[in-house]
C-alpha cells in the first residue's frame, strides 16, 4: 500500500505545535499496470532515477540480483532488462545517490559469500552499463568497517556530502554512524560515531530529509528524529517521531 504524510513542522523540534493540516487531499490513480520489460520476474524495492528514465529493481532469486532498464522519455516504454554485473551476487538495497557535477549515481549494498553488507558507488555512464566501485569506510587510518552495513542515506551541503549509515554487528544490533569523504573521489570516507543517536538496542535506516535538517532512524523499531538549524550545525538529541492523525 502506498501512504502520504504530511511534514508538520517537526523540525527545529517543534513537536508541540503541530498545525492543522485538515483532511488529506483525495488522490486517483490510474489502475497498475505490468511493466513489460520485468514480465516473468518476481521483484520488489523498485527505484526510479529523478529524472524518470531509469528504473531499478531487485529480483527476488537466489541469490539476489539487481536489474535496471532504461526508457528515452517520461511517456515512453522502458526497454530491456540488463543487470549490475560487477556488483557480488546476493546485492540488493539500491538507492539513488545525487551529488554535484553526477546526479546518476547510485549506492547499492551488496554482500558477498561469507563476507559482511558492503557498500558500492555506481555510476550509469550509459543505458546497459554499470561499473561499480566499493567504497572504503575506515573508522581510523589502515581499520576498515568490518560489520554489515544494513541504511545508507547520503546527503549533499555546501561543506561536501555526508553519508549516515547503521552499522550492525549483529541481528538485534545496530548503530547510527557518519562519514565524509576522505579526497574527491569520494571512493574513501573517515566514518565516526554518531554521539548522543545510540541506545544500547538497534538503531537502523536512516533517512537525511533533503533540506539536510532532519535525520529520521528507527530506535528499537520505533521511529525518532534529530533536527537542527542548518545542515552546517549539529543535530540534536533524539524525539520519538509523533504521528498525526
Amino acid at each position: 500500500d502506498i501512504t502520504v504524510a504530511f511534514d508538520a513542522g517537526l523540525v527545529d523540534g517543534a513537536q508541540d505545535a503541530v498545525p492543522d493540516l485538515g483532511a488529506p487531499p483525495s488522490i486517483s490513480c490510474d489502475p497498475p499496470q505490468p511493466l513489460s520489460s520485468f514480465a516473468g520476474r518476481k521483484t520488489r524495492d523498485v527505484a526510479l532515477s529523478p529524472d524518470g528514465l531509469r528504473l531499478i529493481a531487485e529480483e527476488i532469486v537466489d541469490p539476489r540480483v539487481l536489474l535496471t532498464a532504461t526508457r528515452s522519455s517520461l511517456t515512453a516504454a522502458f526497454g530491456p532488462v540488463s543487470t549490475f554485473d560487477s556488483l557480488p551476487p546476493g546485492s540488493q538495497d539500491l538507492i539513488y545517490w545525487p551529488f554535484p557535477g553526477d546526479p546518476k549515481v547510485v549506492v547499492a549494498l551488496a554482500v558477498g559469500a561469507n563476507t559482511p553488507r558492503r557498500v558500492f558507488r555506481c555510476p550509469l555512464p550509459s543505458p546497459s552499463v554499470v561499473n561499480c566501485t566499493e567504497l572504503e569506510l575506515l573508522r581510523r587510518p589502515g581499520e576498515p568497517v568490518k560489520s554489515d552495513v544494513d541504511g545508507v542515506s547520503i546527503l549533499v551541503t555546501p561543506q561536501g556530502p555526508v553519508m549516515a549509515l547503521n552499522i550492525a554487528p549483529g541481528a538485534d544490533l545496530g548503530d547510527i554512524y557518519f562519514a565524509k569523504p576522505l579526497d574527491s573521489s569520494l571512493l574513501r570516507w573517515q566514518v565516526r560515531y554518531a554521539e548522543g543517536f545510540n541506545s544500547p538496542g538497534k538503531e537502523d535506516d536512516p533517512v537525511f530529509h533533503p533540506d539536510g535538517r532532519v535525520l529520521i532512524f528507527s530506535i528499537n523499531g520505533k521511529l525518532h528524529y534529530a533536527a537542527r538549524a542548518a545542515s552546517s550545525l549539529p543535530f540534536g538529541a533524539p524525539q520519538v517521531l509523533a504521528v498525526v492523525g
